[in-house]
């Protein structure tokens, strides 16, 4: 189980989102690194970067599932809510090791200031890159709003 803990949200360089696609493009190459990404966004409070974490598909279906026509500002919300306004200090990450390509999942732990846990099991959707069918990236298949009840369940 590997931990990731930020002590406030100026150690996390806004350059970690930023840099090279080559080095963007690496993180998405494994599931860890898409979770890492997910949640320095909602960290740093950026969302346009926290968008991009999930399957495009489903993400729109989800920013457009609510009537705010300013989807920045649906985005900045789903941030608001999943960080508990600020709440979130650290999260861990279980790789479910399963051998099928697609339908694979990761458990993430979400460690909040108030002493809330919360965990969450997402999914995960890989699509091929145009140089290898062996190799792609990966994207979070679960709905914003799944991640949302799970926390605000989780932390009642």
């Amino acid at each position: 189980e590997q931990v990731y803990t930020w002590l406030g949200n100026k150690e996390l360089e806004v350059g970690y989102l930023e840099g090279k696609d080559e080095d963007v493009f690496n993180k998405y190459r494994v599931k860890k690194g898409v979770v890492e990404y997910l949640f320095a966004t909602i960290l740093l409070e950026d969302p346009n970067h926290f968008v991009q974490s999930f399957q495009p598909t489903n993400i729109s279906e989800d920013l457009f599932s609510v009537e705010n026509p300013d989807k920045i500002e649906v985005a900045t919300n789903m941030i608001n809510r999943i960080s508990r306004n600020g709440k979130l200090s650290k999260i861990s990450y279980t790789d479910n090791k399963v051998s099928f390509k697609d339908g694979e999942t990761a458990k993430v732990k979400v460690y909040y200031t108030d002493d809330k846990i919360v965990t969450l099991n997402l999914s995960f959707s890989r699509t091929p890159t145009h140089h290898d069918e062996e190799d792609g990236i990966y994207s979070i298949e679960t709905s914003v709003w799944d991640i949302i009840k799970e926390i605000e369940k989780g932390t009642k």
